[in-house]
């Protein structure tokens, strides 16, 4: 009973607040700095690896937290970049088909959406937001070459559908 009494006293005095409140906070800064280490470390994992769910994770919640058509074009621009580059590095890494056009997939869809917002973003950011998405998409055309020119007749066919997608978004946003 006397310890008891002794703790409380403890939680009662002038700091007692402070100490009530710095385990939980201790606790909040390190699960926060270990999820920022695992998004870091899954910033190079392709969809064969475990850690590509918290790469997905990651650009869904930065495409959550994009409010204005210039935020989710440019969350969708570097999503899709990320995409771009993930298809480079399967393709150096001599990776199956099927996972190279899984990740040109992703990359074409956050492309297209990147191209949807940016032909809502008024002037004069518009345009510099038009021809930065231009260039990606030119280059992302680029990436897709390897596949398209795969023995496989369905890997070709899609990939050389992914590629007039990406010349579809060019001209939407040539033509504006």
């Amino acid at each position: 009973e006397n310890r008891a009494r002794a703790e409380a006293a403890r939680y009662r005095g002038p700091f007692g607040w402070l100490v009530r409140i710095a385990v939980p906070t201790a606790l909040v800064l390190v699960l926060s700095a270990s999820g920022l280490g695992l998004v870091q470390a899954s910033d190079g994992s392709l969809p064969d690896s475990p850690l590509y769910t918290v790469k997905q994770a990651s650009n869904n919640v930065a495409l959550l937290f994009a409010r204005t058509p210039e935020g989710r074009a440019a969350a969708n621009a570097r999503i899709a970049n990320r995409h771009r580059m993930d298809l480079d590095n399967a393709e150096q890494a001599h990776k199956g088909p099927l996972v190279r056009l899984f990740i040109a997939k992703a990359m074409v869809e956050a492309s297209d959406r990147a191209t949807d917002q940016a032909l809502l973003i008024a002037e004069p950011g518009r345009a510099d937001a038009m021809k930065n998405l231009t260039h990606l998409l030119q280059a992302e055309e680029k990436s897709l070459n390897p596949l398209g020119n795969d023995p496989r007749v369905q890997v070709s066919n899609d990939a050389k559908g992914y590629q007039q997608e990406l010349a579809a978004d060019i001209l939407k946003l040539t033509v504006k």
